[in-house]
């Protein structure tokens, strides 16, 4: 694994690179998209280290000093929200993007507890078609959990930000609760959990802990091939540069440790995929 120093740094690319369409995928791992996202997409890959381990922290690195007025936010993950909602360190989405489209909100599925990738491609394009010389971000929950073919665990902070917008105050609460349940990889989770009153592990460890570490790297594994073969579908309706990243990686059980959120400085976490297409 290369030294983190010798990577391109992701946030500055962003900024630099003149792209029409940004895909994120939410806590994709570099090493597992780089083994099979040739299966789904031909373009250039190289490994980029993101400025942080968790979306919030993300957004706030990458974006905080900018107001990027021509960029359209199609976002399945409710910390980018049209509704006046900041996340951690403050940052409000709607100060630092020309338009935010709520897929997290108009997408939601409630069996699987996630906005899968179809509807995220399905919602993107009837946007983007009747909207043209702008840039987008699209951003997929996926591989993130829950697990598509598991449907065993989680609810996905989604479900909480619908069920919560309009009462700020119940969703920061309901937010921070998810976050350390769901993402935090450190060995004093149980610590952290025990003392805000939070009953359970977030769904990484629940399904290795049920069925196993092979089964919860798997189904990793199939929620990004899931997301990829999406991915290729919206592809085939856009022109231009289109560069596919993520916002950081995720902890399968490497050292007993789940999720993100946690350690800046471990690779995993870090280092994320950046494919450059032209089309």
């Amino acid at each position: 694994m290369m030294n983190s120093d010798e990577l391109k740094k992701q946030q500055p690319l962003i900024h630099e690179e003149s792209w029409n369409y940004l895909i994120i995928l939410d806590a994709c791992r570099y090493d597992y998209f780089s083994a099979i996202h040739d299966s789904f997409l031909e373009g250039d890959l190289i490994k980029v280290e993101s400025p942080a381990t968790g979306t919030p922290n993300w957004l706030e690195k990458t974006f905080s000093s900018k107001f990027l007025e021509d960029v359209v936010y199609l976002s399945a993950n409710p910390y980018v929200n049209s509704v006046d909602i900041e996340v951690a360190d403050g940052f409000n989405a709607k100060n630092h993007f020309g338009e935010i489209i709520d897929l997290w909100d108009r997408c939601w599925k409630e069996d699987l507890k996630t906005v899968p990738p179809d509807e995220v491609v399905e919602g993107s394009l009837s946007h983007i078609e009747n909207q043209q010389n702008k840039k987008y971000i699209i951003h997929f929950m996926q591989p993130h959990a829950p697990y598509l073919k598991l449907k065993t665990v989680g609810e996905g902070i989604s479900g909480i930000t619908r069920r919560a917008k309009g009462n700020t105050s119940l969703m920061i609460r309901e937010y921070i609760g998810k976050l350390v349940e769901s993402a935090f990889p450190s060995p004093t989770i149980d610590k952290i959990r025990k003392k805000l009153n939070l009953k359970k592990p977030g769904p990484e460890k629940l399904v290795a802990e049920k069925f196993g570490k092979d089964t919860l790297r798997e189904a990793y594994k199939e929620n990004l091939e899931s997301v990829l073969k999406e991915t290729k579908t919206l592809i085939r309706n856009l022109n231009g540069k289109i560069i596919i990243t993520s916002d950081h990686g995720e902890l399968l059980g490497e050292k007993d440790l789940y999720g993100h959120c946690g350690s800046n400085k471990n690779p995993i976490l870090r280092e994320v995929p950046w494919l450059e297409i032209v089309k």
